[in-house]
């Protein structure tokens, strides 16, 4: 499998941040509610949202989880087309 398709993946730390923040508040999720869904503490989602933590893949997958979107979905936007 080629990592070649994720090279054009563009984003800071506060770019996932507002990301999760944007879907989680789309879903109407409070941080708590979204920390519950993902098997996350809410300290962790607070952090990823203000930018101050660049989750790693396995937190970010958590989150996406309890979002109930795709990989494919959360990350669209940061990809060029």
């Amino acid at each position: 499998m080629s990592t070649a398709r994720y090279a054009e993946l563009k984003y800071t730390p506060k770019d996932i941040g507002a990301r999760i923040t944007q879907l989680r508040e789309k879903k109407n999720l409070s941080m708590y509610a979204l920390a519950m869904n993902a098997g996350l503490d809410d300290t962790i989602i607070l952090r990823s949202e203000n930018g101050k933590r660049e989750p790693t893949i396995g937190t970010m997958l958590k989150i996406i989880d309890g979002l109930e979107i795709s990989p494919f979905e959360f990350f669209k936007p940061f990809t060029e087309c």
